[in-house]
């Protein structure tokens, strides 16, 4: 392993409460919050920015050898309520544009970092068709109906927007391979040791801030490969790990087939959890 860049990993631990800002306090790293705020900042407001612009030193994080790992906003904020996670590998380019561009957009018109990050999140998460797949699939397993049954009421939340329902990433700021997202495959997450720490540590983090149980659902092979892990040293009972669901990507032409195939458990696994949730039979 060769680290060429001496911040080797991200920050998986709060700076002390009492060193920050009452404004950054909801954020998970207020340091790189602020340091990527001021250089967006700093930047001509576009309609889109480039590479060159984002991939910049102020906004990378780690590197080690060909991989970079660069800020975006949009995993800054925990969601202690859910019941269900929904985790995919890591944003991508265009998300990391969306997710920058729209933090910067928020605070340029006052709102506090939490709002800017919330909205990051928003523009940002699943970006493209890849989100109408998404919820599509989601539809299929009759998420919407399984949500209204635990809050006992009906109310007219679009899905990833739900109060039961927190979107992150295994690895929650963008992650390139030689400039290119990173897939998983090269080299495999367990293989890293930059990327294999800071993904345990922040799926850790993740469960740790849960008032209550959640199910946690990882897209795609990698991003189920991690969460595995968590199941091997305890930190998640198999019972909630919603396994087989695939990466909703185009890029990904064996979805449906994928998706067809885990349907039955993944099915059951979910309407056993909210049946227990909304005091039905568990």
């Amino acid at each position: 392993m060769q680290r060429t860049d001496k911040r080797d990993s991200l920050p998986q631990e709060e700076p002390e409460q009492g060193r920050v800002p009452d404004s950054l306090k909801p954020l998970r790293w207020p340091e790189r919050f602020e340091a990527a705020a001021a250089y967006m900042a700093a930047l001509p407001d576009r309609e889109r920015y480039s590479r060159e612009e984002l991939l910049a030193e102020p906004l990378l994080l780690s590197r080690e050898g060909a991989l970079s790992i660069y800020y975006a906003p949009h995993n800054e904020l925990a969601a202690p309520d859910a019941r269900l996670i929904i985790a995919g590998l890591t944003p991508g380019w265009r998300q990391m544009e969306i997710s920058l561009r729209a933090m910067r957009a928020c605070l340029a018109a006052g709102e506090p970092p939490a709002e800017a990050c919330r909205q990051a999140r928003r523009e940002a998460r699943f970006a493209g068709p890849m989100r109408t797949e998404l919820l599509g699939m989601l539809g299929r397993l009759g998420l919407p109906e399984a949500l209204a049954a635990a809050l006992g009421r009906n109310d007219d939340w679009p899905l990833l927007d739900h109060p039961l329902v927190h979107t992150t990433s295994v690895l929650p700021c963008p992650v390139f391979r030689d400039g290119a997202n990173y897939s998983g495959h090269h080299p495999p997450l367990r293989r890293s040791p930059l990327l294999w720490q800071t993904a345990m540590g922040h799926l850790e983090d993740e469960l740790s801030r849960l008032k209550r149980p959640a199910l946690l659902l990882p897209l795609g092979k990698a991003a189920e490969d991690a969460a595995s892990e968590l199941v091997r040293r305890g930190l998640l009972p198999e019972e909630r790990l919603l396994r087989g669901f695939p990466h909703p990507s185009g890029a990904n032409g064996h979805r449906f087939v994928q998706f067809e195939r885990a349907y039955p458990e993944l099915k059951a696994k979910l309407d056993r959890f909210f049946a227990h949730e909304s005091g039905g039979p568990a």
